[in-house]
């Protein structure tokens, strides 16, 4: 539309002049940057500017001179389509439940602490069972994690999406 209008306005024919000082004074009102806004802010502004649009008959006149009234009739269609499909959008993440991956490592952490201060006061007290294959199998499986965390955060560092690369075995 802005397009549109500073076009119009090199032409040198009488019948459109005062169209298009109408449209020029009505996007200097309302700015000619609104697709420079972010997302939220351009519906805002589109909005305003539609429903000035549609409350100024100076203005409809001289969209309707210019022959921009099917431009002004797919912003008013897209403008609408987007603001719906944004919110929609926004209230799905909003919906989804965010998960504290610190937390629950932190909590992990105490928790393995706990059970491991456990078989060591398990292995002092009780002198006649044999706590080896337990802990070297503890072992292995924290080993086993601790590779994958480290083989996942290398390959988020060197930019690779995660699910690309192929498991690392798990000991037997």
């Amino acid at each position: 539309i802005v397009v549109q209008v500073k076009t119009m306005s090199k032409l040198n024919l009488p019948t459109i002049k005062p169209h298009v000082v109408m449209l020029n004074s009505f996007l200097d009102k309302h700015g000619r940057d609104i697709a420079k806004d972010t997302l939220n802010a351009e519906t805002q502004r589109l909005s305003n500017f539609l429903s000035d649009y549609n409350a100024t008959a100076e203005v409809k006149t001289a969209v309707v001179g210019l022959n921009l009234k099917l431009l002004f009739d797919q912003l008013l269609i897209a403008n609408n389509n987007f603001a719906n499909v944004f919110m929609q959008r926004t209230k799905e993440d909003a919906a989804i439940e965010k998960v504290d991956a610190l937390a629950i490592r932190i909590e992990t952490e105490k928790v393995l602490t706990s059970f491991l201060d456990a078989i060591d006061y398990c292995v002092s007290e009780y002198d006649d069972k044999d706590y080896n294959p337990l802990i070297n199998e503890l072992n292995d499986l924290i080993a086993y994690y601790k590779t994958q965390l480290r083989a996942r955060n290398t390959r988020r560092s060197n930019g690779k999406d995660v699910s690309e690369e192929p498991e690392i075995a798990k000991p037997a």
